[in-house]
């Protein structure tokens, strides 16, 4: 079998693409994924079973959006990885290397050029990464889910896991109950219950893993407000957690049951991280997005106003966020019909098919 090596990393945006192709790819060549110690290979962990799938762990270095004495030891660290990835490559003998960008991305895809390797490159983001900016130029191609304006670039959408498509609402909404009764000690929760049961709208907040405080807060902080016509189920992220419980409400840290979740619910609220809107997308559900204004380069203010212009989504802003505002939009957007995406939304299939005729042309 051929091999090749995927890279990508720093949020789980620029994992989970990658494991949609994985999934394809992984019964045709061995794949050999190089990225950082952290949420990739934890992510990447339930594949790693199989027997042709293997992570290399390398140290990148982080560009800090900042003035910081960090900045002085890069150019060493960097070369000192790139050195690294160029004889974990040259060992490897990949026919192509792709990458989905991220910090973590660079050293390896860098590396990969310099040894004449393939490399074909996707960007999620409505603008360009740094990593996949400085790349596109040398990249054999260039995949983007968004219209990018870059010459030669591709538009096809976001790789998506085949199991998004395998969701079962009757199952999200036995779950949501589940949790519901492990969480509250509600007398009336038995007898006449009417949450968490179908009888009221269901709005699932998606907290994310960077920048989650603010949703997380607006929640629990109003949800007597928030639950007095509907069901709200909070993904708060990793350890954000909080002890607030109350009727029609429930909360979790993490769930591996997203997609039913995602189809129990009238309306998801959410930051604007490509691969969720283009999962939620996929599944022509009623979107608001607050995207996330600090700890990023702006990308998510572009996502959203590109699916708000278009009629996908509607927009708040993070710094005019209140209960009040919530509420109206909820409101609005349960008394929509979804628009249907009318550009492409699964670049799944496009991208293997392409990295399958690389690999035999090569």
């Amino acid at each position: 079998m051929k091999n090749l090596v995927f890279t990508g990393g720093g949020t789980a945006g620029h994992v989970m693409p990658n494991i949609a192709l994985i999934e394809e790819l992984s019964k045709k060549y061995n794949i050999y994924y190089i990225a950082g110690e952290g949420m990739e290979k934890n992510l990447l962990a339930p594949y790693m079973k199989s027997s042709n799938i293997s992570y290399i762990t390398i140290q990148a270095p982080r560009f800090v959006r900042k003035l910081s004495f960090s900045h002085l030891k890069l150019p060493f660290s960097l070369i000192k990885c790139i050195n690294r990835c160029k004889k974990e490559l040259t060992q490897i003998k990949p026919s192509a290397v792709f990458s989905k960008g991220g910090y973590v991305s660079f050293p390896v895809s860098y590396a990969a050029l310099e040894l004449n390797i393939p490399l074909i490159i996707h960007e999620s983001d409505y603008s360009f990464g740094l990593a996949n900016k400085l790349l596109a130029k040398k990249a054999v191609k260039v995949f983007s889910a968004f219209p990018s304006g870059i010459k030669g670039t591709q538009t096809v959408g976001i790789p998506l896991r085949k199991s998004i498509y395998e969701g079962d609402r009757q199952a999200g909404v036995s779950y949501l109950q589940s949790l519901y009764k492990e969480q509250n000690t509600i007398d009336d929760r038995e007898k006449g219950n009417i949450y968490f049961c179908g009888k009221r709208p269901l709005v699932l907040v998606l907290g994310g893993s960077l920048g989650a405080k603010a949703l997380n807060n607006i929640v629990t902080d109003n949800i007597g407000a928030l639950t007095a016509e509907y069901d709200f189920c909070l993904i708060s992220g990793k350890g954000k957690r909080s002890e607030v419980c109350g009727k029609g409400f429930c909360q979790v840290e993490f769930t591996d049951r997203i997609q039913d979740l995602y189809l129990a619910a009238d309306v998801v609220v959410c930051r604007a991280g490509a691969n969720s809107l283009f999962e939620l997308l996929a599944l022509n559900k009623r979107l608001i997005l607050i995207p996330l204004e600090k700890q990023s380069r702006g990308e998510q203010k572009q996502n959203a106003a590109f699916l708000e212009q278009r009629g996908y989504a509607t927009v708040i802003e993070e710094g005019k966020l209140s209960v009040e505002l919530l509420l109206a939009e909820i409101k609005k957007a349960i008394a929509t019909i979804p628009k249907k995406p009318e550009f492409q939304i699964d670049a799944k299939r496009d991208i293997v098919d392409y990295i399958i005729r690389a690999v035999e042309e090569n």
